[in-house]
């Protein structure tokens, strides 16, 4: 969906959305209709081969990166003023996210990025957890995943890949720089005063609640919306709707301190693949991590690999990863970015060229479908 992710995964009985997000959060909404209505052109029907069973009984996000749920944010926002149905229904829906490691540098990184991003988008990422709630009809069960968690997506097997039970020291070392350098930052601005700095640096410290989350490996178990409670309004569009700061406001150092704990942040993404290897998931892991997981997959030919950080990271590990096809929700900026490795691993589908995709596998066929009438320059 433009510079975000969405993707349907559906079996014959039921479907899972594996992550929501998108440019804005209309192409968010507009997209999954697409893949969960018949048509979407008055001419043919898309996906050709029928549309995943309503509503989707899991959820699963990769990440705390608002590009890749802010879809969920926006159904939430319409549920509640346009009266959308329940996006997510089950006994109970199921919402699976990372496990944060047990490195305490862990957890002081996504505190980091959610006090961070708070300001910049002006969306508190932990209200996630309040948004999944408010798109389900009956009780959500969340549950965390690391290396060896079972898990099942659309009557699928799948393996989770990452993020480990707990990080290498070299790793674990590179988080704890990056956490230093934020409360460095704060220091400083604590000693020259800079209220606006430090409004951004400390707006969700909420140290108790992200210490009792994180002793079940998640940063999402927060209050569910009570009974005739409206949620809050978050379909301002734009990557970073809301109250963005601007640079003057901030500050060049802060802003490169964001995009390096953004960075670090994709360190503990979700990496899942299903136990064939027809369907290969790498989310926005980073690139230094990508030989680790390679070694999961050097093994066996994939059918298709959704490549990592839509498609504009590639570690040199992933080399002696070969697919049938790799997949890349491509647009805006991003469209010239894509590395050149990923063609190398198998036939490359980018949406911002194909557009839509739509893959069906069958005994370890895998058939692709495309339609450009809906991509994202």
């Amino acid at each position: 969906m433009g510079a975000g992710y969405t993707t349907v995964l559906a079996g014959k009985n039921s479907s899972s959305i594996l992550d929501f997000g998108s440019t804005g959060y209309k192409a968010a909404l507009s997209g999954l209709d697409r893949m969960l209505c018949h048509h979407y052109h008055p001419y043919f029907y898309w996906p050709p081969w029928g549309c995943p069973a309503l509503p989707a009984t899991s959820l699963v996000v990769s990440h705390p990166h608002r590009d890749h749920f802010s879809g969920l944010l926006a159904y939430a926002s319409e549920r509640g003023s346009q009266g959308r149905p329940a996006l997510l229904e089950g006994q109970p829906v199921k919402f699976f996210h990372p496990r944060i490691p047990v490195n305490p540098e862990a957890l002081a990184l996504i505190q980091c990025l959610m006090a961070i991003d708070t300001v910049l988008s002006g969306i508190p990422e932990y209200q996630l957890g309040r948004a999944e709630a408010a798109c389900a009809d009956g009780r959500v069960r969340r549950i965390p995943l690391q290396i060896g968690s079972p898990l099942e997506l659309a009557e699928q097997s799948f393996d989770v890949l990452w993020p480990p039970h707990k990080l290498s020291p070299g790793l674990s070392l590179r988080l704890k720089h990056l956490v230093e350098a934020y409360d460095a930052l704060a220091a400083r601005a604590a000693e020259n005063d800079d209220r606006r700095l430090l409004d951004a640096l400390s707006r969700v410290r909420e140290e108790e609640a992200l210490r009792r989350d994180a002793d079940a490996g998640s940063l999402y178990n927060v209050p569910e919306p009570s009974e005739g409670e409206r949620f809050p309004d978050f379909s301002t569009e734009g990557d970073q709707a809301g109250e963005e700061i601007r640079d003057d406001q901030i500050g060049k150092e802060m802003k490169v301190l964001r995009a390096a704990i953004t960075s670090g942040a994709n360190c503990l993404s979700l990496v899942i693949a299903t136990t064939d290897r027809q369907f290969v998931f790498l989310g926005d892991l980073d690139k230094s991590l990508h030989g680790e997981v390679a070694m999961m997959l050097a093994d066996d030919r994939c059918g298709v690999v959704v490549s990592a950080h839509h498609g504009t990271h590639f570690g040199s590990g992933l080399e002696v990863v070969q697919s049938k096809y790799v997949f890349s929700s491509v647009g805006g900026s991003l469209s010239g970015q894509v590395d050149e490795g990923y063609s190398r691993m198998g036939m490359h589908l980018r949406t911002d060229i194909a557009g839509d995709i739509s893959a069906r596998s069958s005994r370890g066929s895998i058939d692709i479908s495309t339609c450009s009438c809906h991509r994202t320059l």
